[in-house]
């Protein structure tokens, strides 16, 4: 993987007993926040797992985000803003984590997806 690599950092949570709407309000925004304030993120999305599966059973939340390179995501890590988020994270909100990081190049997303679909 080289420097230049994009990467998609995807984490996954099965929240606590008893995290309210609210708290789960503030962590995603927190993820947001990081639009602004880190350096090659180009991307966030979060939301609920929706999927019928009984394996996807208990994991509540998922974050995805889009870092333009390695060295992106790796400034991040240390970075307040994330910091921030395990903060709030840590006291209690989940009851199992994972991280996730894909990398990704446009080979691995259709012509539509990258915008270039040249069809008329």
């Amino acid at each position: 993987m080289s420097e230049e690599t994009k990467v998609l950092h995807i984490v996954l949570f099965r929240t606590a007993e008893g995290v309210t709407e609210e708290r789960l309000a503030k962590v995603r925004a927190l993820f947001h926040v990081c639009l602004g304030e880190c350096a090659g993120l180009e991307w966030v999305a979060d939301g609920p797992n929706v999927s019928p599966s009984a394996s996807a059973a208990g994991w509540d939340l998922a974050v995805l985000m889009l870092f333009s390179s390695v060295g992106a995501r790796d400034a991040f890590l240390p970075h307040p803003a994330h910091r921030r988020i395990g903060e709030e994270t840590g006291a209690g909100f989940f009851k199992q984590l994972v991280v996730y990081d894909l990398p990704v190049g446009a080979e691995m997303f259709p012509a539509t997806a990258r915008g270039d679909d040249r069809r008329h």
